[in-house]
């Protein structure tokens, strides 16, 4: 990770804390920094990133790419600095006369405390917890990852950047071994606008930790919003199979990247893609029916796959209205997007109804019996 300190800051001594601390009061300059532009607004495709601690099956996944919601990231408020809660005034000094077993046993049982705060969306208790155990050991890199992912959780994209930059710059080597640190530079990549950026992130939390499932799980939306379908596929093979993730976004995005290969495939190859993608999105069917992306991707199946093996072009298409009709009442739809699928959809059903309509009466016509008098 290059140029992370693009701000200068310099921290004099080496505690933890003190770099925590600096973190906050440094945001209310660092905030005004102009935010990028917000991209062309695309399609929705069922990919989704983990915004939150990723232990365990990784369900945790309510933020998605590519939506409306993805709106440029909101102008931090300033600070005051006579205010700010994230300056903890009156914290305890660091316990460094305690043995080391009972320092790291403090420590994994804050940082534990701190991450079951992320998974229960609440980010005043990860911040609680983070820093009571940088008052235990002040060289915890994971706990200053946390503290920054609390940050993204508060909409605090750059308090977070900078809480990042700061123990990067001052603990170097020990920073750069910890998967957390360069997995919340991820997300919050996302949130500002910066996807290579944040593969990159994504990617370098992977060499450290190879199973870690938030950033195998943005890696692969990344490689699906780019059109990298073999290696999303792999990717997504991986989470489903290796490591047993088994959420219907999850089996989704495989079903997609399937879907997104079929197209460069003819004959049996694309036929088993394709297969490959309808059962995939069946299974995420089978897990959570409420999951919305689930539906417009079953409609974009059917509405793209022209032709699709063992249907005609009006069951095709009413099989896509359905799901977009489907995808409508779910939590988080796109409507203005839904809107021109739906579109789009009814107008090619509409023409492929009348295509059969005529192929029908020309084929009743020449199945018709002659007459004597004709002969």
């Amino acid at each position: 990770m290059k140029n992370l300190d693009r701000w200068g800051v310099s921290i004099v001594g080496n505690s933890m804390i003190r770099s925590f601390l600096i973190a906050g009061l440094v945001c209310s300059t660092a905030c005004s920094k102009k935010k990028p532009k917000s991209p062309t607004k695309g399609d929705v495709s069922s990919e989704k990133m983990i915004d939150k601690d990723p232990v365990g099956d990784g369900v945790d996944v309510p933020s998605v790419s590519a939506t409306k919601d993805d709106k440029a990231a909101p102008k931090e408020p300033d600070m005051d600095v006579k205010t700010i809660e994230e300056v903890p005034v009156g914290l305890r000094p660091p316990d460094l006369d305690l043995p080391t077993n009972v320092q790291q046993k403090r420590v994994k049982g804050h940082v534990s405390n701190a991450v079951n705060g992320l998974r229960a969306n609440d980010p005043d208790k990860t911040l609680r917890e983070a820093r009571l155990a940088l008052t235990v050991d002040p060289n915890s890199v994971e706990s200053v990852a946390l503290i920054a992912h609390a940050y993204y959780l508060k909409k605090r994209y750059e308090t977070a950047e900078v809480a990042l930059d700061l123990v990067l710059e001052e603990k170097g080597k020990l920073a750069r071994s910890n998967a957390r640190l360069y997995y919340t530079y991820g997300i919050i990549y996302e949130k500002t606008r910066r996807p290579e950026k944040a593969r990159a992130a994504y990617e370098a939390a992977i060499k450290i930790e190879p199973n870690h499932l938030g950033a195998l799980t943005n890696l692969g939306a990344f490689q699906l919003r780019n059109k990298q379908y073999s290696a999303a596929q792999q990717t997504f093979q991986r989470l489903t199979g290796q490591l047993g993730v088994n959420t219907a976004v999850t089996w989704t995005n495989l079903a997609s990247a399937y879907r997104g290969q079929a197209n460069n495939y003819q004959g049996a190859e694309r036929t088993a893609l394709l297969a490959k993608a309808e059962k995939g999105y069946k299974k995420a069917l089978g897990i959570d029916r409420n999951y919305g992306g689930l539906y417009y991707n079953l409609g974009l199946l059917y509405l793209d796959a022209k032709p699709y093996p063992g249907l005609d072009d009006v069951t095709r298409l009413e099989r896509a209205k359905t799901y977009f009709d489907e995808y409508k009442n779910k939590p988080g739809a796109d409507q203005e997007l839904l809107r021109s699928q739906q579109k789009l959809t009814k107008k090619l059903l509409k023409r492929a109804k009348k295509k059969a309509k005529r192929a029908a009466k020309k084929a009743a016509e020449a199945n018709e019996p002659k007459d004597a008098g004709d002969e």
